[in-house]
């Protein structure tokens, strides 16, 4: 399951997988929405690592694509949900 939060300039989410209960497997962040220096940082709690990348100027739209794309990387080929909420 993928949830999302969503605030002016900046997203946060986490992933988690959802076999017999919830367990976190990546959280991160996108900061400075729609500004030049965006940035997305995130965790992989399976592994321990932390990664952080400048990736330019995103909007709102193309940096949940960004999430939505890191998730099914991180292993949730079918999505059995996503948790959207806005602050």
């Amino acid at each position: 399951m993928l949830t999302i939060n969503g605030g002016s300039s900046s997203i946060r989410f986490a992933l988690f997988t959802t076999a017999q209960s919830l367990i976190r497997r990546l959280h991160g962040k996108i900061d400075r929405v729609g500004q030049h220096d965006t940035n997305l940082a995130f965790k992989d709690l399976a592994s321990g690592e932390n990664q952080s990348h400048a990736i330019g100027a995103l909007d709102h739209r193309l940096a949940a694509f960004l999430i939505e794309e890191l998730a099914r990387v991180a292993g949730e080929e079918e999505a059995s949900g996503c948790v959207i909420t806005r602050n």
